[in-house]
């Protein structure tokens, strides 16, 4: 009995050392590959990819998941600081190229890989709120350009050229913008600390 209650002990320190990565007010968790910033979660876009609006949604929807609205993207576009200012409006077209490459990396380690073509690798996904009732999710990119010390992002809202995505639609290099209040639950290493010592207090009282 004394060897499964440190076994617990064991499994409860080992959970306490996640990895976390960090870059302009964001942390990824790479236990849980979620994303933490501005008052909310992110699920990493890659977790998501080749799913539909609505296939995530019922994948993930029960844990409190959601899409990420327009506001919600722009503000975390603009915490990286690509060079220009995101407005968050569904119906206009917003890109900037630059150099600083490494603002882009940072961004795609952070929110995960989607694709990775002959121009280097991009992080890719749907998201939005649908104000104008149209119907159509919104949908952006960040790249870092393997040929130079470059970038791009490029968020086209719901006015993407020669392809209408709907909640239904799926690309097979894209993912969809899952996000979450930040709440408070007890981390998984306190409450297996917990369980141990009642188990101890257990044994005890049975010897």
């Amino acid at each position: 009995m004394k060897k499964l209650v440190a076994a617990v002990l064991l499994l409860g320190f080992g959970t306490a050392n996640a990895a976390l990565v960090s870059y302009n007010g964001y942390t990824l968790d790479t236990d849980t590959n979620v994303v933490t910033g501005g008052g909310l979660e992110w699920m990493q876009w890659d977790e998501t990819l080749g799913q539909s609006v609505n296939q995530a949604l019922a994948n993930h929807g029960g844990s409190a998941w959601r899409i990420a609205t327009n506001t919600e993207m722009a503000a975390l576009l603009n915490a990286f600081s690509f060079g220009i200012t995101f407005d968050g409006i569904e119906s206009t077209s917003q890109g900037t190229s630059a150099e600083e490459g490494i603002k882009a990396t940072n961004f795609i380690e952070l929110f995960g890989q989607t694709q990775l073509g002959a121009s280097g690798p991009r992080a890719q996904a749907f998201y939005g709120s649908d104000l104008n009732n149209n119907g159509i999710v919104n949908h952006l990119y960040v790249q870092h350009f393997a040929s130079s010390d470059g970038f791009q992002v490029f968020d086209y809202g719901d006015t993407y050229p020669h392809i209408t995505f709907t909640p239904d639609k799926v690309q097979f290099n894209a993912g969809v913008a899952l996000v979450r209040v930040v709440g408070t639950p007890i981390p998984a290493a306190v409450w297996l600390f917990g369980s141990a010592l009642g188990l101890l207090g257990w044994i005890r009282r049975r010897a």
